[in-house]
């Protein structure tokens, strides 16, 4: 079974066109979005390895449509837009997105974007199918986060820093080590794309409970905390 399944949601009917050719050379299964007010049950049909979101869309934008993929899919998601503010990349990345590129883009740079995303997606490097913490599991497979009777969905791009953390035993491990085991080659990422999915990730272990599980260490990076009493991480400062 081909796993290289990509879903081009681009409603410029030339660039998806282009986009499509070139990628299927390079042995992509490529489909192109057709349901502009379906989208969701339209991933749900063709179950993509990987997604390809512009962000100015009919009917609703790739923002709210990130939001809503998410809910069906934990496949990477590459933002590509011509929009080129800092705020909307790091919205893209708040929403769900794992990657962002801006129009227009060069194909052997987009070709090398959705190889990294898909090795991760994959996962090209065997991880165990279950993390285990002290009262949590996460089910690397589906990016499930159970906390009791509370569970919550993540990107594969949460779930690849949570199992890099989880790794490092309760050790810290700085931002640059981080970035190199998440995105493969950090050329091309911004530093603040990691505080972004550091963000977010707390925010979902927040939801089911698990408020102060990953703590900054300053001047270095994080660790996630395991059962450390709360006078024990006076050393740590945690982002809100």
């Amino acid at each position: 079974m081909n796993q290289r399944r990509l879903w081009i949601v681009e409603d410029d009917p030339r660039l998806a066109v282009i986009m499509h050719r070139e990628l299927e050379r390079f042995g992509w299964r490529v489909t192109r979005a057709e349901n502009w007010a379906g989208l969701v049950e339209e991933c749900r049909a063709v179950k993509p390895a990987v997604i390809v979101l512009d962000l100015n869309l009919p009917v609703y934008d790739g923002f709210y449509w990130c939001r809503r993929l998410r809910t069906v899919t934990s496949a990477p998601i590459l933002f590509l837009s011509a929009r080129s503010d800092a705020l909307d990349q790091v919205r893209a990345l708040e929403q769900g997105g794992d990657d962002y590129l801006t129009k227009p883009v060069h194909p052997d740079l987009l070709r090398a974007k959705l190889e990294i995303l898909w090795r991760r997606g994959t996962g090209a490097v065997p991880t165990p199918a279950e993390l285990h913490g002290a009262d949590w599991t996460l089910d690397t497979a589906r990016g499930d986060l159970r906390h009791g009777a509370d569970h919550v969905i993540l990107t594969r791009t949460e779930s690849t820093l949570l199992e890099a953390l989880v790794a490092a035993e309760g050790a810290a491990v700085s931002r640059d080590r981080l970035l190199s085991a998440i995105w493969d080659d950090e050329t091309f990422i911004e530093d603040n794309t990691l505080t972004v999915t550091i963000g977010r990730l707390r925010a979902k272990m927040t939801a089911i409970g698990m408020p102060d599980a990953i703590g900054t260490v300053r001047g270095l990076g994080y660790r996630l905390r395991r059962d450390d009493p709360p006078d024990s991480a006076s050393h740590l400062d945690c982002l809100s």
